[in-house]
């Protein structure tokens, strides 16, 4: 009866084989698999080009504010915008403005657009904000607006 196998003993020896056939099958499959690699031999490069752009307004702050006395039904204001470019390869300047809607503003940019070769420019634009005289409303009365301007620099293909 002492060479009788039970059914644990049955478990743990199905189990070692199990175990030792795994790991006869990994070692297979890394050996088999590892002649499978890449090897490259090139010279290519590759350069950063570099474009810096500054953008002032009439304003000393990144922030212009419009005075309330400054705009009301059949006003006009114009703000100056300096936009400084320098680049070392040729980029595509795009210029959006918009605001949130609340005040009757129209808002019209001098040039929304342009290309621009590698080099240094300086260039304003004008960006003129006016209110259509006949928007005189009471719900304008105490409103406020804010007026965005996006200036975006890509490069060209």
């Amino acid at each position: 009866m002492k060479n009788k196998m039970n059914i644990s003993r049955i478990v743990y020896f199905a189990c070692t084989i199990m175990i030792c056939l795994f790991i006869i099958s990994v070692c297979c499959v890394n050996s088999v698999l590892a002649k499978y690699t890449t090897k490259n031999d090139s010279n290519e490069s590759a350069s950063v080009a570099k474009f810096d752009v500054d953008i002032t307004t009439t304003s000393t702050s990144e922030c212009y504010s419009i005075p309330y006395s400054e705009m009301a039904p059949g006003s006009e204001m114009v703000i100056t915008i300096k936009i400084n470019v320098n680049t070392e390869i040729a980029v595509t300047c795009n210029i959006d403005v918009s605001s949130l809607g609340m005040l009757p503003l129209d808002l019209e940019l001098s040039k929304t657009s342009f290309e621009l070769a590698a080099g240094t420019y300086s260039f304003e634009e004008t960006l003129k904000i006016s209110w259509d005289e006949n928007e005189t409303d009471y719900k304008y009365s105490e409103e406020i607006d804010i007026i965005l301007l996006n200036v975006s620099v890509v490069q060209m293909d």
